[in-house]
């Protein structure tokens, strides 16, 4: 996959008009991704349907092209350099970087009740960049009546860091950071779904959510 970016980081006349055309920053590189998944079902056991899955994944940047007009001096102050210039393969943006995971899941629905079914299951994800993480899930669902469905649900997310945000350099709006932690996010949720025979459905949640390890651009101090 090939992507690219050529909008201006600042506009026309920017920093006190020294930057007439604005601070440009042009970069393009092609994205490779390859990935494998298996998955596997068994109901042997009574009242319970087991899911289970793996997985493997690679993706990374190569061909890294960029293109600036700026120049950034000690204590981050830009600087026109004239005309776009192309910048040395070594001193690029965001440099080549990869990227390899690998997973598994497992997901149990256990059909505890006459009406109630006790949904649980996790996932593990082990990054070659930052490490793993365990998320888990549980969910309560009450068949209240023929046409309405009740869920109280539970689960454990994550956000990976991007490799901008692992590894920017050589700019002064965003160095990366390469200990960045996924951020955490943790949910709790209320839902309803009502059926309307075949003319549609309506569903209405309420949730609440925390987030940890927030992933965020800051100032240097």
């Amino acid at each position: 996959v090939n992507a690219g970016h050529d909008k201006p980081l600042l506009p026309p006349g920017a920093v006190n008009d020294v930057f007439p055309d604005g601070v440009i920053q042009k970069f393009e590189h092609t994205f490779i991704h390859n990935s494998f998944d298996i998955k596997g079902s068994y109901s042997g056991i009574r009242h319970h349907e087991v899911m289970v899955g793996a997985g493997l994944y690679y993706g990374g940047g190569s061909d890294v092209k960029e293109q600036i007009n700026f120049n950034v001096l000690p204590g981050n102050v830009v600087t026109p350099i004239g005309s776009l210039v192309t910048v040395a393969d070594d001193q690029t943006f965001v440099p080549e970087q990869a990227r390899r995971i690998k997973y598994i899941n497992a997901n149990d629905d256990w059909s505890m009740a006459r009406d109630f079914i006790l949904s649980a299951g996790a996932r593990y994800d082990d990054y070659s960049d930052i490490g793993g993480t365990f998320n888990p899930r549980i969910a309560l669902i009450w068949l209240t009546s023929q046409d309405l469905t009740t869920k109280l649900i539970a689960n454990r997310a994550f956000r990976a860091p991007t490799f901008v945000e692992l590894y920017s350099r050589n700019n002064s709006f965003q160095q990366g950071n390469p200990d960045l932690d996924p951020a955490i996010i943790e949910t709790f949720e209320v839902a309803i779904e009502k059926r309307f025979f075949d003319q549609g459905i309506f569903n209405t949640s309420i949730s609440h959510h925390r987030i940890t390890d927030v992933i965020e651009t800051g100032q240097n101090s």
